[in-house]
């Protein structure tokens, strides 16, 4: 649901999207029409007087007091500038995969790219930079009320990017990727984190980088960290428990922990190495050492539950084997959004994937489904308002290995499935409003599933 933005000011509109053009070939996104409905696709480019413009910036307070479930940041968008989501309400903000670093600003000029916003979850699937209009200004997210961040992608943290975000409570990272580097203050006044994923491969933490986080009580410190600055725990007063990795200690600043944790907190290190921290700077400080093999070794973190997809009273839900789960999901529908001629074919159909996450588990792998609505009657029931009124029928298809399930489908229906050649590849009847057909498709191909007289492609995972 999106409520009416307060858009800057714009040069031209398109498909009730505005925009303002910065260059001869480049124009930024600045916001939307206020009869705007529907979820924002911020497009790669966008003709205005005859020329294509690419659209590579979202501009200044593009996106305030913006109101959705789910925003994507798509991978094309290299910048986000002052203000852009000031006083924003989305449930999940989504910077898609990229190779390519994005820019959000930290300019004092009405406040950074995310401040004052409220964020249920962030994920963040590129590196993410602060521009460098002013140092003295806070950090892109300053004073957000993101309550959970993913890492999707390798990349280093930078300098006071989550700084006073006062309900952030937990960053998770996914399998494969590795936060590398904790810039100074990153989470400088997060008063509620209690989590955070710390792989091999981190390699240093900023000065203030946890300053007053309250509620940390354990931290894990990789064996791939050399570099602890000053007052980096400062603050942290609650901490009980530090695991450092490190077989061959380094030494670190004297302040890197408040003097209470020194005093009553553990730390524990690996085997055969508490003589070395007990003569290393920042480390001797610690009043009780351990040597514990178990909590310091590096293992392989245990995988969540694959997630299983079903539709259910007109509710698309999610669910896993490993308890306490949560989902991170893309939707994406293959309709027309935007068509010239009289004629227009909609499929009326989503693609799904989704994978599970938990803290201290590594991201499941990826469940996918194809649901769409197939008319059970050739004729309408007619037509109100200008609309035409088709009663439908639901149908979830899953594929596993070349394995189809079909749920959905009216007991007795035969239901087949093709290969894009038309030869046949399997065929059931569904019972009990389900059906299984095994195929030998490989993933990345495409198969035809025909319930009936009608049919759907299905991209083989």
């Amino acid at each position: 649901m999106m409520l009416p933005l307060v858009a800057s000011a714009y040069d031209f509109e398109v498909d009730g999207y505005r925009y303002t053009v910065i260059t001869s070939s480049t124009a930024e996104f600045s916001g939307v029409n206020p009869n705007f409905e529907g979820e924002v696709v911020i497009p790669e480019f966008v003709l205005y007087s005859g020329k294509q413009l690419s659209v590579n910036v979202i501009g200044e307070g593009a996106f305030e007091s913006y109101k959705s479930s789910f925003l994507r940041i798509p991978s094309h968008i290299e910048k986000i500038e002052n203000a852009a989501f000031y006083k924003a309400q989305i449930d999940s903000l989504h910077f898609e995969y990229s190779e390519k670093p994005i820019k959000l600003a930290n300019t004092i000029n009405r406040g950074p790219s995310m401040s004052y916003s409220m964020l249920g979850s962030v994920y963040i699937g590129r590196q993410i930079n602060r521009t460098d209009y002013n140092s003295n200004a806070d950090g892109p997210f300053y004073m957000s009320n993101v309550k959970k961040v993913y890492i999707g992608k390798t990349c280093g943290l930078a300098q006071e990017l989550f700084q006073n975000c006062s309900q952030l409570e937990s960053v998770i990272v996914s399998e494969g990727a590795v936060i590398t580097s904790i810039s100074s203050e990153c989470f400088r006044n997060c008063s509620k984190l209690m989590h955070i994923d710390l792989k091999k491969g981190l390699t240093s933490i900023g000065s203030l980088a946890f300053y007053q986080c309250t509620s940390l009580d354990s931290i894990y410190i990789p064996s791939t960290v050399k570099t602890i600055s000053s007052n980096a725990f400062s603050e942290a007063k609650n901490i009980k428990k530090v695991v450092s990795a490190s077989e061959d200690p380094i030494s670190i600043d004297g302040t890197a922990f408040p003097g209470i944790v020194y005093l009553s907190s553990t730390l524990y290190v690996p085997s055969g190495t508490k003589s070395k921290y007990e003569i290393t700077q920042g480390w001797k400080e610690f009043a009780n050492i351990v040597e514990d093999g178990q909590k310091t070794s590096e293992q392989e973190i245990k995988k969540c539950a694959t997630p299983i997809i079903t539709f259910v009273d007109n509710k698309l839900t999610f669910s896993s084997e490993t308890e306490d789960a949560e989902y991170v999901a893309t939707i994406s529908d293959t309709d027309i959004k935007t068509h010239y001629g009289n004629e227009i074919s909609l499929t009326a159909t989503y693609n799904i994937s989704v994978y599970a996450l938990k803290t201290g588990y590594e991201k499941s792998d990826i469940a996918t489904a194809t649901l769409c609505w197939i008319d059970q009657q050739p004729k309408p029931e007619g037509i109100t308002d200008g609309v035409v009124n088709v009663p439908a029928k639901a149908l979830l298809i899953k594929n596993n290995g070349g394995q189809l399930t079909i749920e959905g489908a009216a007991d007795g229906e035969a239901i087949s499935v093709y290969t894009v050649n038309g030869v046949k590849n399997g065929s059931a009847i569904s019972q009990n409003g389900a059906a299984s057909i095994d195929t030998n498709l490989q993933a990345g191909s495409i198969a035809i599933v025909k319930i009936g007289d009608k049919s759907v492609k299905v991209v083989i995972k």
